[in-house]
């Protein structure tokens, strides 16, 4: 199949093709189009941007949980020894999360 033909299955009102990259459309697409002819073009692009969502929300929730811990550890009065320690381990472990997410975002 050509970009042409794959355009015009897909519903885009498609004019002419350059090649297999360039398109040129008989009036301006709209959103939901421009993201049906980019996820043509680049079939991995969908997969990415599901991906990049899902290691947001993983972002999102971690920094909630640090937040949380951090104004708990703050609360406490006179903690112990064990209290301290766990908090710690605990920072650390949110720290790591958010490094394993931001090591596949670069």
């Amino acid at each position: 199949m050509t970009l042409f033909t794959d355009l015009q299955n897909a519903g885009l009102p498609v004019f002419s093709t350059n090649g297999e990259t360039q398109a040129t459309f008989t009036r301006t697409l709209t959103p939901q189009e421009e993201d049906i002819y980019e996820n043509l073009l680049d079939p991995g692009r969908q997969a990415r941007l599901i991906e990049q969502t899902t290691s947001m929300t993983q972002i999102r929730s971690e920094y909630q949980n640090m937040i949380t811990r951090l104004e708990q550890i703050q609360a406490a009065n006179n903690p112990t020894n064990a209290q301290i320690i766990q908090a710690v381990k605990d920072e650390a472990l949110y720290i790591e999360r958010l490094m394993k997410v931001l090591a596949k975002l670069i």
